[in-house]
């Protein structure tokens, strides 16, 4: 139980995110920093099973390959869980949806309201979007991010196409060279990596005469964070389920 109100947090990962976490809970009245979990920092626990104190939630930031131990915890525990890594497997993703049976689970690639609000205009237009425009998703990140392309563009290419189920027969192609023409069924979504950029896209939707774009930029780091407290709230108030930031935001 919660004491005071006050929401007991446990963070797995300890990147760029998991500092400014910490940073922004210890100056937090409404949450509680129970621990750390990251097997490469010397400062951190190296299992969730180190807690000192319950948490009443998870907040995964970490890789795909700790997010197994997480899983497990969660379930063990009875503990509600965020998943704000990207990378995973579509088989990673039936597993936490078998765990949402027995504990609430957030899958968010991005926690940001800008990013939702798109995935949700996205989705509720996407009939007359592949049915006028050709589609184009560009993503821009720093140098230093793993997987490609980053979870928010295929969260942008899912809400477009998972409206239309099962009547289209979209193809995605990431990147292109040699000669060929492009399909009508045909979305894009390409990557690209350099410096610091903390994260960009945009959505190009060209028709005949007129090209519309759509872009979001991610100025820091922090949004992701209060994103993600905020969610929170939401979900340790759930008993079980799978959620997504449209359920949080009421999208």
């Amino acid at each position: 139980m919660m004491s005071n109100n006050i929401i007991n947090v446990a963070l797995v990962g300890y990147g760029k995110m998991g500092t400014l976490f910490k940073q922004t809970i210890e100056q937090s009245h409404e949450f509680y920093l129970c621990g750390i979990v990251s097997k490469h920092h010397p400062d951190t626990l190296k299992s969730l099973h180190d807690l000192k104190v319950a948490p009443n939630i998870i907040i995964d930031f970490s890789n795909p390959e700790a997010l197994v131990d997480t899983l497990e915890y969660a379930l063990q525990n009875r503990i509600a869980l965020i998943v704000g890594t990207t990378g995973y497997s579509d088989d990673f993703v039936n597993k936490l949806k078998e765990a949402s049976l027995w504990i609430p689970v957030l899958l968010a690639p991005n926690t940001s309201f800008g990013v939702n609000f798109i995935a949700a205009l996205l989705s509720h237009y996407s009939k007359q979007i592949l049915e006028n425009f050709d589609i184009e998703i560009i993503e821009k990140h720093h140098r230093l991010k793993k997987d490609a392309p980053s979870g928010t563009a295929l969260l942008f290419k899912d809400h477009i196409i998972e409206a239309n189920l099962p009547e289209n027969n979209i193809e995605i192609t990431h990147g292109r060279h040699g000669v060929s023409l492009r399909n009508n069924n045909e979305i894009g979504v390409h990557a690209i990596r350099g410096g610091t950029i903390v994260g960009e896209h945009t959505i190009i939707l060209a028709g005949e005469d007129e090209t519309i774009e759509i872009t979001h930029k991610a100025q820091s780091k922090l949004l992701f964070v209060k994103g993600a407290l905020m969610a929170s709230k939401f979900m340790i108030k759930q008993k079980l389920g799978f959620f997504t930031m449209k359920d949080i935001l009421q999208m």
